[in-house]
């Protein structure tokens, strides 16, 4: 399974909106990307009526939603909302998708479900286990986003110059109060 700090695979698979959706194009505005599985289980479906409640935070400029679904009949029966502009769901009947990205166990055909955030370089940079507790879940992923930098604060740097949560927040805190203990001064 993914975690902070990974990039996301890039594939192309079939999608509510595009028959060969290319992921890598998604870049550039955070993503909560969200691999359910199926919506036929209760804690799922309950988790994607939750994120669909928040959907005018799905904006395609900022924010987008993608949902992966490995089960055909949450398509042939609209099991999930594929109505909103910027909620998209990916049609991995094969797995491919989920194989990538580790949520399923291919010997025992296990399924993890997950939420996973992602940042405009297409880094994962949360990651949220989809239980019983949907809504602490969707809260704890609603709760970071609303922590993290806007898109807007972002523009105008070169992608090698900020280069952000490669660190924990500890970390990072850590460096900054070493640095300034012991003196230390920009090097330009």
């Amino acid at each position: 399974m993914l975690t902070p700090g990974d990039p996301a695979p890039w594939f192309t698979a079939r999608s509510s909106v595009n028959p060969a959706f290319n992921f890598d194009t998604t870049g550039g505005r955070y993503l909560v990307f969200c691999l359910f599985g199926s919506a036929s289980q209760p804690a799922c479906r309950q988790t994607l009526e939750a994120f669909a409640q928040h959907s005018e935070r799905f904006d395609l400029t900022n924010l987008c939603f993608f949902g992966v679904s490995v089960d055909p009949d949450d398509e042939s029966q609209r099991r999930v909302a594929t109505n909103t502009p910027g909620m998209i769901y990916f049609w991995d009947f094969d797995l491919a998708i989920s194989q990538q990205f580790g949520t399923v166990d291919m010997a025992s055909k296990r399924y993890q479900p997950v939420t996973l955030v992602l940042d405009p370089a297409l880094r994962v940079i949360g990651s949220y286990p989809i239980g019983d507790d949907v809504a602490g879940h969707v809260s704890a992923v609603f709760k970071f986003l609303d922590s993290i930098p806007p898109i807007s604060s972002l523009n105008g740097f070169a992608p090698v110059a900020v280069i952000p949560y490669i660190f924990e927040p500890a970390f990072c805190r850590m460096l900054i109060d070493l640095y300034e203990r012991d003196g230390g001064h920009d090097s330009g």
